[in-house]
């Protein structure tokens, strides 16, 4: 056979095993990132849960509120000009 064509055969071999890591990279980072966003959700449900059951222990009236209501009332409370101050500022 051709030293030439046989040398074009071992290179083309290389190049697609390159191209088979570099798609089993891209999966693996793909997957990393799935993760790292439900890790994300994860808290996110977490922090918001544990927050309302705080809310609702300290004011369980508030579960016979229905969501408008609630969210009326959250509006209300933290635009009152008193409670403002005591809030976290969001750094914008």
């Amino acid at each position: 056979m051709n030293p030439e064509l046989e040398k074009l055969k071992t290179q083309q071999a290389d190049i697609e095993h390159q191209i088979e890591q570099a798609e089993h990279r891209e999966t693996i980072y793909q997957n990393r990132i799935a993760y790292l966003n439900k890790a994300a959700r994860k808290a996110r449900n977490h922090r918001l849960i544990t927050r309302g059951a705080a809310v609702e222990s300290i004011v369980p009236s508030l579960k016979e509120l229905n969501e408008v209501e609630f969210h009326e009332l959250m509006e209300t409370i933290l635009t009152h000009p008193a409670v403002i101050p005591l809030l976290p500022q969001d750094g914008s």
